[in-house]
């Protein structure tokens, strides 16, 4: 009887033995289920939030792109505005006074002048005016054309065209219009020899 006790006891301490290393196991393996969940959730949370800095990331890069941009563009208005004022000092007072009594109106509106556009007009007083000015001193005539010309180094169709035109005017139209030649050149050498070639037409 002494050996059934002892082997009973047995069968009981190793019963009771699985019973607790199957309630560790099961506790064990829940407990790491539970924090196999929990860095998921940590991980995914960690994800999004580096989703969001990104896109706040790109928010910012563009918001800084736009200022430096801005900053960019007030630089040269800036820049161009000391440009201006610089050749503006540099004019005599008597232009000045032209270009002031031009330039300000009555209007309540004020709309830029050419100057404002082409400032390097002000570099000198006759900017605006012709190199060399031929003429008739027509006035009151029906038709205006204009032919402007630039200077080709291969061939000029200036002479071309105008013989063209004037060949095909009856007397009564030539004695009613006028034609302006523009010769958009800065030598003033070749405007003086295109025009001498236009005064033998």
């Amino acid at each position: 009887m002494r050996l059934r006790n002892v082997s009973f006891l047995t069968v009981l301490l190793f019963g009771l033995c699985r019973l607790v290393s199957l309630s560790w196991y099961t506790a064990f393996s829940s407990s790491r289920g539970d924090v196999v969940d929990i860095y998921q959730r940590e991980f995914l949370a960690l994800r999004e939030r580096l989703h969001s800095a990104e896109q706040e990331n790109l928010r910012r890069s563009k918001e800084l792109n736009l200022v430096l941009e801005e900053i960019k563009r007030a630089i040269a208005e800036k820049q161009a505005l000391r440009d201006i004022n610089r050749t503006w000092s540099s004019l005599s007072e008597e232009t000045r006074l032209k270009l002031w009594n031009v330039s300000s109106s009555k209007n309540v509106l004020q709309l830029p002048s050419i100057f404002h556009h082409l400032p390097h007009l002000l570099n000198r007083e006759d900017s605006l005016q012709p190199a060399v000015h031929l003429g008739q001193g027509r006035t009151g005539v029906s038709i205006v054309m204009g032919v402007p010309s630039v200077k080709r180094e291969v061939h000029s169709y200036l002479t071309d065209t105008l013989s063209s035109l004037m060949s095909e005017l009856s007397a009564a139209e030539k004695d009613d219009c006028v034609i302006v030649v523009l010769i958009a050149e800065a030598d003033q050498q070749y405007a003086s020899s295109v025009a001498d070639n236009l005064k033998r037409l």
